[in-house]
């Protein structure tokens, strides 16, 4: 860790947060004074350096950084950095699919603190903070998959789930979709899902306490305060009377700019109701709370755009599955069997990739998407399956030595 920022720089209100997006999708519960020191500090560093700074500020600036006086800070610096240092952030070492429910066991965990030390000197009356060493590779070197927005945003929030909701909700509505005026986007998430996000624990059992004490206070904060606002609807209740147990909320992001929207895919209704048009309302809730909306949005343009170049789908519903489940809007070259020269290869596309899909890591898909079976893990993996395996076979129990054997040990028995 090199370098030193000081009072020299500013933290401007325009500065940019930048997060991967596993910390936004993380389990953390800091307050909202905690939350905003971190990301004041984040938009000073440059996301593409390779080195994290330390920091080193003075009582008043870090009263600036807060948007408080100097003698609130003094009350509040010591409880602040408390959290910072002791609450840990839990970041889950296999992402769970949209919808399913985090476990220990089966996804893992890697747990750090956010700072390593924070320091208080009162002969200068300045404060040092040094990130933890574990956070590192989250807020710098840094050139996909990540969210970004104005430090400004959150300044003037109150709630710590506001400012919670606000990183989750402009994940799906960018920086450039609420300067445009982009009129809408949806995201869909579970209940379970945003409950364990938000370090919820047993708070709030029903939904209606829930929704009173977290999403209607975000909805008017976010409103109010920041550049976005959102509304929501609970997927599985059709009236306002329904006491139907939720598990499925529908989030409407729009801007708070007022401009022209710039859309891609024509139908511009919300996924569900998309959905509805080729699904049950149950299987199209299912889907809702199994894919994100960018994923539903961005297959459905797949399907659009399949149908305009003259692809007969025969049953479009099934055609819709298919594609959501191997994000054929995403991974459609590489996962096309039509695309490798040689026989082999394809035979493998077809019974070993895509049979296993749904156990492959996203670092291994961005892998295949760039080399295919030239190089990587599914490359080796194909170069020991033609060699060894009669009969196309790749059962778990292979696939699983494989994952966790040096591949120029392994041999079948």
């Amino acid at each position: 860790m090199t370098g030193l920022i000081t009072k020299d720089d500013v933290v401007d209100e325009q500065n940019i947060v930048v997060k991967r997006n596993e910390l936004i999708y993380s389990q953390h519960d800091l307050s909202a004074n905690a939350q905003k020191m971190m990301a004041g500090l984040l938009s000073l560093i440059d996301s593409r350096s390779k080195t994290v700074p330390k920091f080193e500020f003075t009582i008043t600036e870090i009263a600036e950084l807060l948007g408080t006086s100097v003698q609130s800070v003094y009350q509040k610096i010591d409880s602040v950095t408390d959290e910072l240092q002791q609450r840990f952030v839990n970041v889950p070492m296999m992402t769970p699919r949209e919808g399913e429910k985090y476990s220990v066991r089966k996804h893992g965990f890697s747990k750090f603190n956010w700072f390593k030390t924070c320091q208080y000197y009162p002969q200068t009356k300045k404060a040092v903070f040094v990130f933890h060493e574990d956070i590192e590779k989250y807020i710098i070197d840094i050139t996909a998959d990540f969210t970004k927005y104005r430090f400004r945003a959150i300044k003037r929030l109150n709630s710590k789930y506001s400012i919670r909701l606000y990183e989750l909700l402009r994940r799906h509505y960018t920086i450039a979709h609420a300067e445009k005026g982009t009129v809408e986007r949806y995201h869909t998430i579970s209940l379970v899902d945003l409950k364990y996000m938000l370090s919820m624990g047993d708070r709030y059992p029903q939904f209606a306490q829930f929704e009173n004490n977290v999403l209607k206070v975000a909805q008017a904060e976010l409103l109010k305060k920041t550049d976005i606002n959102f509304t929501y609807r609970a997927l599985e209740r059709k009236h306002a009377k329904s006491r139907t147990p939720v598990k499925n909320i529908l989030f409407t992001i729009r801007s708070n700019v007022e401009s022209q929207p710039a859309l891609t895919l024509s139908d511009n209704r919300p996924v569900f109701e998309q959905l509805g048009e080729f699904f049950t309302t149950e299987a199209a809730a299912r889907l809702c709370g199994k894919y994100s909306d960018i994923t539903i949005t961005d297959n459905l343009l797949y399907v659009e755009n399949a149908e305009a170049s003259g692809t007969d789908i025969e049953n479009k519903a099934k055609f819709i599955t298919h594609c959501l489940k191997y994000d054929m809007a995403k991974n459609s070259h590489a996962l096309k069997p039509a695309t490798y020269e040689t026989q082999h290869q394809r035979d493998f596309v077809k019974i070993v990739v895509m049979s296993n899909w749904h156990r492959t890591t996203e670092d291994v898909r961005a892998e295949f998407r760039e080399y295919g079976l030239s190089k990587g893990f599914l490359g080796d993996l194909y170069a020991f399956w033609k060699s060894n395996i009669d009969d196309s076979v790749m059962d778990d129990v292979i696939w699983d030595k494989f994952c966790d054997t040096d591949t120029d040990q392994l041999t079948l028995i």
